[in-house]
């Protein structure tokens, strides 16, 4: 690649070429393209393009801006190590910095230092696990969920009651062999009101949905059977998200902002998704405009 690019728009190898003829990969596609045209209204050069494309001169890319990179949990090493080989020329969107900072679910200890409420959240190492129900029974807990503290959409999570603890101590401790973990108390509103995505593109809230977990299931992912809608958010919901965005200085170019009803009726943070997240632009395609002014103003 002998042009120069100004912002190259990342997806993983297996959505290059997306089939519009199915939902999820005609969904895919729209964000990513919505982001592309965005930011060619603005007079950028802009390719989309696989993150680990062995054809790509990163030298020739001013910046890259992860989209649907969403394969990156389950070759993580392969991400880091592709992430170190970046010239220090191509700047990234959001910023190295945040995307350290985001990859490792710890961040929740530091938004719980500021006054952000989130679930109540046990770490543990890899290979350094005690018994679960121990570990749950130290904390006062009887529903917990457990997942990776480096991971994404829903992989290696379970929610166990107290009475499923001693059948699943063998699987625990496997899980613990493999990857750090954290096992956080189960936050019943997430079940029975679901979780909203809160939407923002620098300072500014765009737009918001709200996922709903399918009967029997506690996680709202679409790949779960998890539902999508449109939600217009509250002026509390709306504070709630630029101060959880105002934590992080500078403010990331995106952020989505993970939030519920906690156990004690206070809005909480789930998790930030500040890496590659679906952002629903297909909601809000304004959005995507906003999103370009932002890039512009802090890159370009």
């Amino acid at each position: 690649m002998k042009t120069a690019v100004d912002v190259a728009v990342l997806t993983d190898a297996r959505w290059t070429n997306p089939n519009e003829n199915d939902p999820y990969h005609a969904n895919l596609y729209l964000e990513d393209r919505l982001v592309v045209e965005a930011l060619q209204r603005k007079g950028l050069k802009v390719i989309r393009v696989a993150w680990d494309d062995p054809q790509v001169d990163w030298n020739t890319v001013s910046a890259v801006i992860f989209r649907s990179t969403w394969d990156y949990a389950e070759r993580f090493d392969a991400f880091q190590a592709w992430l170190q080989a970046l010239p220090a020329s191509t700047r990234c969107i959001n910023s190295r910095q945040i995307l350290d900072w985001n990859s490792n679910k710890r961040y929740l200890i530091e938004l719980e230092a500021k006054g952000i409420p989130v679930p109540p959240t046990a770490f543990v190492e890899q290979g350094d696990a005690p018994s679960l129900a121990a570990l749950c029974t130290k904390h006062g807990w009887t529903d917990v969920v457990i997942k990776p503290i480096v991971g994404a959409g829903g992989i290696d999570t379970f929610r166990l009651h107290s009475s499923e603890w001693e059948g699943f101590e063998a699987q625990w401790q496997t899980l613990c062999r493999k990857r750090a973990m954290m096992v956080q108390e189960t936050q019943e509103k997430i079940v029975t009101e679901g979780e909203w995505s809160f939407m923002l593109m620098g300072e500014t809230v765009t737009h918001a949905i709200l996922k709903r977990a399918k009967t029997g299931e506690f996680r709202v992912q679409d790949d779960f059977g998890g539902t999508v809608h449109a939600w217009e958010m509250t002026p509390e919901q709306t504070a709630f998200a630029e101060r959880v965005a105002r934590v992080m200085d500078p403010v990331p170019v995106y952020t989505r902002v993970d939030a519920f009803t906690d156990n004690q009726g206070r809005l909480a943070v789930g998790e930030l998704e500040l890496i590659e997240p679906e952002l629903w632009f297909r909601f809000c395609p304004e959005a995507a405009d906003v999103l370009a002014e932002v890039v512009v103003q802090r890159y370009f």
